[in-house]
């Protein structure tokens, strides 16, 4: 993204997920079309606890910088603010979160695929815990 990237930059679609103080929403970059997750924590939540803030720069640190390049965390693309919210723009996990993955086939019947799979997602659950231990 060329220059100083805003709300105008994105087509925003339905929440795919919440936090203890932010929303996360499907997005789409209106230039490239690229589809993203966009983050979004109101102003007014950081005024009142600076916790938070402190919380959101670190995250921000890390997906930037100390975590970029490890595949099973989400890239961040960009970040921003306008005088309501501060947005983070990350990669898209199209499959949705591991807890939507393990409710949604916790309802269906567990096929070999998935049994088979759980490795992988272990592995890599492992890796970025390993990868965030040893950032303190």
């Amino acid at each position: 993204m060329e220059g100083k990237p805003s709300t105008a930059d994105f087509l925003v679609g339905p929440l795919i997920g919440e936090g203890s103080f932010a929303h996360v929403y499907f997005g789409k970059h209106k230039q490239t079309s690229r589809r993203v997750a966009i983050k979004v924590i109101d102003q007014v939540t950081v005024r009142k606890n600076p916790k938070v803030l402190k919380a959101i720069l670190q995250e921000q640190t890390l997906l930037s910088t100390k975590l970029h390049g490890l595949d099973c965390v989400a890239r961040l693309g960009c970040s921003f603010y306008d005088s309501n919210c501060l947005y983070l723009i990350l990669d898209l996990c199209e499959g949705g979160d591991l807890q939507y993955l393990i409710h949604s086939r916790a309802i269906s019947r567990l096929d070999s695929k998935w049994i088979a799979s759980i490795p992988r997602y272990l592995t890599q659950i492992q890796q970025a815990i390993d990868a965030v231990h040893s950032l303190d």
